[in-house]
């Protein structure tokens, strides 16, 4: 029997949601010293770490592209599931300048990966002045908040031509709006998405593929 598109989502989804609340990965013994304790939580744990790795395990992809890598705990997250993946991280280090984080992002995360042994590369600058992304199989959106700046970030994404995007902190109503704006503007009716809400900080997961009318 042939599988279409939207069962693949369904079945992608189904996968990430019966792997994430019981695996075992941990994300806490890479964290820098004074690292907020929110970030070192059972619930991040399991509701950020651990879904960000149940994504990649179930799309396999070969290149990652992340907006806002932060600490690099998605970014470990997705290449613990995938070693192999090439992951191209794009911040700012805005949130070090704003004194959020203890280390500065970029450094840290390279430093990381690297004693990993993971094939990967950095963009120091900021999302809302690219106007392209190189095509890859899955944009993780995690950067600034703004409607404004989300609405830019996702088109970024969708325009580069990428099968999968997923974008964090859609539990934010201005995040989650802006989302749907762009795929509106894009895809007018019918869309293949999935809505994780028990992930933390609320996910969207978009398939850009079109199964029906």
């Amino acid at each position: 029997m042939e599988t279409t598109l939207a069962s693949k989502l369904i079945d992608v989804s189904r996968r990430i949601r019966m792997s994430y609340p019981t695996a075992t990965y941990d994300h806490r013994p890479f964290l820098p010293r004074l690292t907020d304790a929110t970030l070192q939580s059972e619930e991040f744990r399991v509701g950020y770490a651990c879904f960000k790795r149940a994504v990649a395990e179930a799309i396999v992809p070969a290149r990652i592209i992340e907006i806002g890598m932060g600490l690099g705990i998605s970014a470990a997250a997705f290449l613990d599931a995938c070693p192999e993946a090439i992951y191209l991280g794009i911040d700012n280090d805005h949130d070090y300048k704003e004194h959020v984080f203890p280390v500065r992002p970029t450094v840290f995360v390279r430093e990381l990966l690297a004693s990993q042994g993971r094939h990967f590369d950095f963009l120091a600058s900021d999302s809302q002045h690219m106007t392209e992304l190189p095509r890859v199989d899955l944009v993780h959106i995690d950067g600034c908040h703004d409607y404004f700046a989300t609405i830019h970030d996702v088109l970024l994404a969708w325009d580069s031509g990428a099968p999968w995007i997923l974008i964090d902190d859609c539990r934010d109503s201005t995040v989650a709006a802006a989302v749907l704006w762009v795929v509106h503007q894009k895809r007018p009716g019918s869309f293949e998405w999935a809505y994780f809400e028990d992930t933390y900080t609320g996910s969207i997961l978009i398939s850009r593929e079109v199964t029906r009318p």
